[in-house]
């Protein structure tokens, strides 16, 4: 009687034990996968920041070059010396010669240095076709900085939409929540896009989080008292006071990003365009 009892119990502690080992290797499999997961979107992330970071060196180095062969010389020189380089002196079209020749939806490339941000800006036909896809038209968590679809490609509409994702590593549009801080109270902040038409630049004069459907995306106006009345009305919105009066603007630029933690919330970014 003893026996068949002990012999019970060891059976139902071998069925225990798989069932424990099972389990384990179930977790220890998750785990596993968990972490290729993470290493694969971090690696996804660093090489996206390789690619745009060599672009931005490929972009600075053929204006460079175009500025350098158009500068006169004096012809008593033998060897010429070289003259420096202004940025108002670039000529764009080198930029997007080489962005079309990457990429056809290619509309500009933005800088903002207290961002760190410089990247290519495209149009899709829709705003979903360069979530995930990089520049060069491959999958990427990162995607690229995209045009509303519905905005015109040169930038003349009163309000231009550009999205970008907020990564964790910092890229893409990830710093301009960093505007939000006190520290970014009564400071200039320049953005400089170059575009088709050449090199336009914009000022910061408000960010603040917002619903994902509020309307501070709009593109259509009735006329230039609506557009006065919605550019007054996201100064209002800011949560910092830039250097910046909007007064009197016709054209802005809004910057369009996730905000951390909050899935139904966007940090919005508005900038009015500098008069040449």
């Amino acid at each position: 009687m003893v026996s068949c009892v002990r012999g019970g119990q060891t059976v139902k502690n071998k069925r225990r034990n798989r069932i424990i080992r099972l389990l384990q290797l179930v977790l220890l499999a998750v785990v596993v996968w968990q972490l290729v997961q993470v290493g694969r979107y971090y690696l996804d992330l660093h090489q996206s920041r390789t690619a745009y970071s060599a672009l931005e060196e490929e972009i600075q180095r053929v204006q460079t070059q175009e500025a350098t062969e158009t500068v006169l010389q004096d012809p008593a020189q033998e060897e010429p010396a070289p003259a420096p380089i202004q940025t108002d002196a670039v000529d764009p079209s080198a930029a997007m010669r080489l962005l079309k020749e990457k990429n056809e939806d290619a509309v500009g490339f933005i800088r903002i240095p207290e961002a760190d941000i410089a990247y290519p800006i495209v149009q899709g036909t829709d705003n979903d076709e360069y979530l995930y896809q990089s520049f060069e038209g491959e999958y990427s968590i990162a995607g690229t900085v995209f045009m509303d679809w519905e905005n015109h490609r040169d930038f003349s509409d009163p309000n231009t939409i550009l999205y970008g994702h907020h990564m964790k590593d910092g890229s893409m549009f990830h710093n301009l929540s960093a505007f939000r801080q006190a520290a970014f109270q009564d400071t200039r902040i320049e953005i400089e896009l170059i575009g088709e038409h050449g090199i336009a630049r914009y000022l910061v004069y408000s960010v603040y989080n917002v619903p994902q459907d509020a309307p501070y995306r709009r593109i259509h106006f009735t006329d230039a008292a609506d557009v006065a009345a919605f550019i007054q009305e996201t100064h209002k919105q800011s949560e910092i006071l830039f250097d910046a009066d909007p007064t009197g603007a016709k054209q802005i630029i809004t910057l369009s990003t996730c905000t951390p933690n909050q899935e139904e919330y966007r940090i919005a970014v508005h900038a009015l365009l500098l008069a040449e």
